[in-house]
C-alpha cells in the first residue's frame, strides 16, 4: 500500500495503488477541469493515451495547443460558476471519471498582479468544492475526490 504523506501523521491515509487492470478506462468518458495546462492537461493526455474519451475543461480552452493528441475534446467551463458547472454536467452526461485540478494560475511572474492573485486564491480555493458539491447526475457511480 502507498502510504500518504508524513509530514502530518494523523493526517496520513494508507491507499492501495490500483494495478492496470483495476484502472482500465477503455470506453470510459472523463471530464477534467484545468484540463488544458499543467497537471490537468497531462492527466488529460494520460486519460486518452489509456482509451479514455477526455473533455478538457477550461475557461480558455482556446489557450490550448492545437497537438491536442485524438479522444480529447475541449469545452469552455467557469469553476465558479456552478449554473455552468450543472449545465456542462448534463450535456456532458453519462461520465465516469472526474477530475478536479482547475487552478487559474498565472504562469508569468510579469502578469501576477493583485487581482491575479485574487482570481487565482479563488479558483483554487473554489474549484474542488463547486465540482463536489455540484449534483453530477451524469457520474455513473459514487466518486472520491482526488
Amino acid at each position: 500500500p502507498f502510504r500518504g504523506h508524513s509530514l502530518v501523521p494523523e493526517c496520513s491515509v494508507n491507499y492501495e495503488v490500483a494495478s492496470e487492470e483495476e484502472m482500465d478506462v477503455a470506453g470510459k468518458t472523463a471530464i477534467v477541469f484545468g484540463g488544458t495546462s499543467g497537471i490537468g492537461l497531462a492527466a488529460a493526455k494520460q486519460l486518452a493515451a489509456i482509451g479514455a474519451t477526455v473533455v478538457a475543461v477550461s475557461r480558455n480552452p482556446e489557450k490550448a495547443s492545437d497537438d491536442l493528441p485524438a479522444g480529447i475534446s475541449l469545452r469552455k467551463c467557469d469553476v465558479r460558476d456552478r449554473d455552468a458547472l450543472s449545465q456542462l454536467f448534463n450535456e456532458v452526461a453519462p461520465f465516469d471519471i472526474l477530475v478536479s485540478a482547475a487552478t487559474g494560475g498565472v504562469r508569468s511572474c510579469a502578469l501576477y498582479t493583485s487581482d491575479a492573485a485574487d482570481d487565482l486564491l479563488c479558483v483554487a480555493l473554489r474549484c474542488l468544492p463547486h465540482v463536489q458539491q455540484t449534483p453530477a447526475p451524469g457520474l455513473s457511480s459514487p466518486a472520491t475526490p482526488l
